[in-house]
């Protein structure tokens, strides 16, 4: 059975017994990563797309996030 959870925080794999708390802070720094790892690869494709339109800087600045 698959799931959600890495192989680390699956039970019944001798010494991987956590407790709720340490499988949800094991979750919690997932998502976390993962959510960097997304704003990351959508900065890349946005500052790609912005070298293939070579936008003056001034005003693409009034396009980007903060």
């Amino acid at each position: 059975m698959s799931s959600f959870y890495p192989e680390e925080m699956t039970s019944g794999v001798a010494g991987t017994d956590h407790l709720p708390a340490d499988r949800a802070l094991l979750a919690s720094r997932n998502h976390r990563e993962a959510e960097k790892r997304r704003r990351e690869r959508i900065k890349s494709h946005l500052d790609r797309l912005r070298a293939l339109l070579s936008c003056d800087p001034k005003v693409c600045m009034l396009y980007s996030p903060p």
